[in-house]
């Protein structure tokens, strides 16, 4: 079996901790090093156990997990940062690409789904819908005009 990705869960509830914990450690090329329940033990988890895929959930640390992105990034660059938000906004997937996510997660997804944001994240590709993209993309054109 090729090399295992290592997941840290971070989530404000206990709840979705549990069930992103389920979904995830019955994948065999997955391995879960958390989860973390407060930023000490995040910081802590990302230092000692460098984790390829941090799944944060927006309201994590402060009640604002987009302020931390991009010093997440600085400090930890091996990790990439896949944002879980309870709800999906356009608005705030497009504030997901703004501050350095490699990904963003709202409202309801379905355990494949979530398992191939992962695989897809670690192989280099941004996990966000087409739709969000195409606004990015736009936006960038509108600017260089």
């Amino acid at each position: 079996m090729k090399h295992r990705i290592t997941v840290l869960i971070a989530h404000a509830e206990s709840s979705p901790r549990r069930w992103l914990y389920r979904v995830l450690s019955r994948q065999r090329d997955l391995q879960i090093v958390g989860p973390a329940r407060s930023d000490t033990e995040l910081i802590a988890i990302l230092q000692k156990q460098k984790p390829r895929i941090l799944l944060l959930d927006t309201r994590f640390i402060r009640r604002d997990g987009y302020s931390v992105v991009s010093h997440l990034r600085r400090c930890f660059p091996w990790t990439k940062v896949i944002l879980l938000d309870k709800q999906y906004r356009n608005v705030q997937e497009v504030k997901a690409a703004q501050v350095g996510a490699h990904g963003y997660i709202g409202g309801k997804v379905e355990p494949a789904t979530l398992q191939k944001a992962v695989r897809m994240t670690e192989a280099g590709e941004t996990w966000m819908r087409r739709k969000t993209v195409s606004l990015i993309l736009n936006e960038f054109s509108r600017m260089a005009s």
